[in-house]
């Protein structure tokens, strides 16, 4: 489409990021509150709203072009807003604080492809793709936020999840799966081989079948207070910083899992390795009962 004749980033003739984010509020009728608020940048053209009220975690609002249906360009604040039930990314028109552009529903697309809980092991069925399979009364701030960042990969609050074939200790810099539109969909049957075909789908079981023990422990008692694994405890009392380190096809051992447990405050780590006595060989993630038994050890 047509480019702008002039650079409006430089010029600056657009409405500020709190106007943005009034007039998302108010055409979305959002919870938020944002009387007091102010803005911190965080880098050029992008900004975060510290004091307000309602959401999960601080909103964001970045200044950049957004291609309308025409073909054309417009120049928008996307405002960025996680209000538990649904993560919006909201293109608001930089110059006119009314119109919005579009709208973009992280929440109501996280899909995941996995083994649904309850079943053991591929043995016991198909699998399934699930919507949003986090309990929000558990991880209030799903599982893919930390209530400072959202993430778009297997990453959140309770867990991280990623390959980790030479199994050192750098994960950060490991490969996880990080979909358009956060749908965690990868092609898996337990007669693919080798198991790096599938690794997708493995980190994405490996990362669902832990979120779930978080969530259903946390129930029974294992929470913030009882040294559970968390980044961020809002306030609920234990330390935080610690989400367990997932590693699948993990390549210090074979034919086994571990769980590493240090003190409150410091990660866990998990580490889910190939059973190479089977032919094909067997990838412990898809193994429900290894992870359980394993998380159980946290």
């Amino acid at each position: 489409g047509p480019a702008p004749s002039s650079n409006p980033m430089v010029k600056r003739d657009f409405i500020d990021p709190m106007q943005a984010l009034h007039g998302v509020r108010q055409a979305l009728n959002l919870p938020i509150k944002a009387d007091g608020a102010h803005v911190e940048d965080m880098s050029e053209h992008k900004v975060m709203f510290k004091g307000t009220s309602g959401a999960l975690s601080d909103p964001t609002a970045k200044l950049c072009y957004m291609a309308k249906e025409d073909g054309s360009l417009a120049l928008t604040w996307r405002v960025e807003t996680d209000i538990g039930d649904n993560w919006l990314l909201s293109y608001m028109d930089a110059k006119e604080s009314s119109k919005v552009h579009n709208v973009v529903d992280y929440v109501a697309h996280a899909t995941f492809q996995v083994y649904k809980w309850g079943l053991a092991d591929p043995t016991e069925g198909k699998r399934e793709i699930i919507t949003n399979p986090w309990n929000l009364k558990t991880s209030p701030l799903t599982w893919l936020s930390d209530g400072h960042n959202n993430y778009t990969a297997t990453r959140g609050n309770n867990a991280i999840a990623q390959y980790n074939p030479d199994g050192g200790n750098d994960y950060e810099n490991n490969y996880r799966p990080s979909p358009k539109n956060l749908k965690f969909e990868y092609p898996y049957s337990p007669d693919m081989n080798p198991p790096k075909t599938y690794i997708d789908a493995s980190v994405t079981e490996l990362f669902y079948t832990s979120n779930i023990c978080h969530d259903l422990y946390y129930m029974l008692g294992f929470n913030e207070k009882a040294g559970n694994f968390q980044v961020n405890n809002r306030g609920q009392g234990g330390k935080g910083n610690d989400f367990v380190i997932l590693n699948a096809q993990d390549g210090s051992g074979t034919n086994n899992a571990n769980f590493a447990t240090p003190p409150d405050g410091q990660p866990g780590r998990m580490r889910a390795y190939i059973w190479t006595r089977a032919n094909p060989p067997r990838d412990a993630s898809f193994e429900a009962g290894t992870i359980i038994h394993e998380y159980t050890h946290g």
